[in-house]
């Protein structure tokens, strides 16, 4: 007697722990699990045993409850517990915003600057309208556009440099070109470089698309900027023509 009163204050115990609210779809098993439990406690399943309130001397104890939130649900696979299954979203949406983070680092990380060709100075300086103004610091960007010249695709790199006049005062100039280690064609991309230099202007069916807004054309004047020496700049002056 002593023991069954134990096991029914025990289930009482277990019941309350697990939120006993009305719920009896939670109560309910299936015979074959009654007749078992009966078996293993020598009890009679169709009997009532013990002062438990109208509850069945065969209902659930706590390892039967764990066993049903852990059981397959009735449409077949596997149960999955509430905490892990929320855990499991919190750490795909955690991996979602790690990846989109690390694709808007890369793509947004900046174009390195070019050197361009020392050599190739005096052609861009031979653009010149002015024969007193010099060209200085001159870097580069790769461009992602190509340029089209009758047909034949080309890539386009941003020049930019400081256009300085006689008083020492210096101004960036945007250009691009399809070469910056020999001879290429050049076209005026900035309206500084369109208003000192006699390049064609940007924009005709071969450079299509490229103006101060495309990716690179920024970059490069931010080049120059960074690279301007603390000192005056000598620069070069446009060829001397011959008579």
């Amino acid at each position: 007697m002593v023991l069954m009163l134990a096991r029914s204050m025990h289930r009482r115990a277990c019941q309350r722990n697990l939120g006993r609210d009305g719920d009896h779809s939670r109560n309910r098993r299936d015979h074959s699990d009654d007749d078992r439990y009966a078996r293993d406690r020598n009890l009679d399943p169709e009997q009532d045993h013990g002062d438990d309130h109208g509850v069945r001397r065969n209902s659930w104890d706590c390892h039967d409850l764990w066993q049903h939130h852990h059981s397959e649900p009735a449409g077949g696979g596997t149960r999955v517990p509430a905490t892990v299954s929320y855990l499991s979203r919190i750490g795909g949406v955690t991996l979602l915003m790690m990846l989109s983070a690390s694709c808007s680092r890369t793509s947004s990380a900046p174009k390195p600057c070019l050197q361009f060709s020392s050599d190739l100075m005096p052609d861009l300086a031979g653009g010149l309208i002015r024969k007193d103004f010099r060209i200085a610091n001159v870097w580069a960007v790769k461009s992602d556009q190509m340029i089209d010249s009758s047909g034949v695709k080309f890539p386009a790199y941003f020049l930019s440099a400081d256009i300085i006049a006689p008083s020492g005062e210096a101004v960036p100039g945007t250009w691009v070109t399809t070469e910056i280690t020999k001879p290429g064609l050049i076209w005026s991309v900035s309206p500084q470089a369109q208003k000192y230099t006699s390049w064609a202007k940007a924009g005709d069916a071969s450079t299509t698309g490229i103006t101060m807004e495309s990716a690179g054309a920024k970059e490069s004047v931010a080049c120059v900027l960074s690279g301007r020496p603390a000192s005056p700049q000598t620069g070069v002056t446009p060829k001397a023509t011959t008579p």
